[in-house]
């Protein structure tokens, strides 16, 4: 998906589907394209091509299943333009809240998100609907990275369970096989540990002189909150329990302002 941003549309695309000037659609993006944007002949467009290249192209006919263009000027993408890259670990919570949380914490720069299924989580997940839900979140950090201007789409790895994540029973790549700098869970009832001083005590461990990759982990919990022994379970994983201030948020809020937080940080 696709959005205005100084009037510029910000499109990422595969280089298997871009031939001579012309770049292929599926019914889907012809009617993002055609229904919400409104794209027309004489539109400039951003195409972010395998997270490697950008081509700025200008539209010379628009059709239903391709976009001929003439290409204008073309640029690699900077790498490792941040220092810090969070990864967001996030019970599911009800309805679709999952999608504004995906949608604003893209937004600030979360890289990878991981849905967790914990005890009082209320959703509950059969593979077809996961699959859909999957679906429909793909789309949404396409969107939100394309708003956004970011150079890459955001990871989405399965919803696992809580011991899932924890042991990577599947094989999937998540807590066992990464290694993080900092692991963070956020819990209300937490009295001790303020995230700002925990983050302050880290940033001050550093060497400012090393300019190398950080990368933290934050995790979560359900409207209902996380249970005391699920938080122990955190905590004999390394995890350090801290709180994000004095009130409680709403779940679609606090996981961004947790990721704002660290980035503001390490600014």
């Amino acid at each position: 998906m696709v959005c205005y941003h100084n009037h510029m549309i910000r499109f990422f695309v595969s280089e298997s589907n871009i031939y001579n000037k012309r770049l292929l659609l599926d019914k889907e993006e012809y009617h993002y394209l055609n229904n919400v944007i409104k794209l027309t002949t004489g539109s400039k467009m951003e195409l972010v091509v395998d997270k490697s290249k950008v081509i700025v192209v200008m539209v010379k006919e628009f059709l239903e299943d391709s976009i001929f263009f003439e290409k204008e000027t073309e640029f690699l993408l900077r790498q490792n333009k941040s220092l810090i890259n969070i990864t967001l670990a996030q019970c599911l919570p009800k309805q679709d809240k999952m999608s504004d949380i995906l949608k604003k914490c893209t937004q600030i720069g979360v890289n990878i998100f991981i849905p967790i299924i914990s005890s009082r989580v209320i959703s509950r997940f059969d593979e077809k609907r996961a699959l859909k839900k999957k679906g429909r979140w793909d789309k949404v950090l396409e969107s939100a990275a394309s708003q956004s201007k970011r150079d890459h789409i955001p990871d989405l790895l399965p919803v696992l369970e809580l011991d899932t994540f924890l042991g990577n029973q599947t094989g999937v790549k998540g807590l066992k096989n990464s290694k993080y700098d900092l692991k963070l869970v956020c819990w209300e009832e937490e009295k001790n540990n303020k995230l700002k001083m925990v983050l302050r005590d880290y940033a001050g461990s550093l060497n400012i002189k090393e300019k190398k990759e950080h990368s933290i982990l934050v995790f979560i919990g359900p409207e209902g909150g996380l249970a005391v022994e699920e938080v122990q379970k955190l905590k004999n994983n390394n995890f350090i329990s801290v709180s994000i201030g004095k009130t409680v948020l709403r779940v679609e809020n606090a996981g961004f302002s947790a990721c704002s937080n660290i980035l503001y940080e390490f600014s």
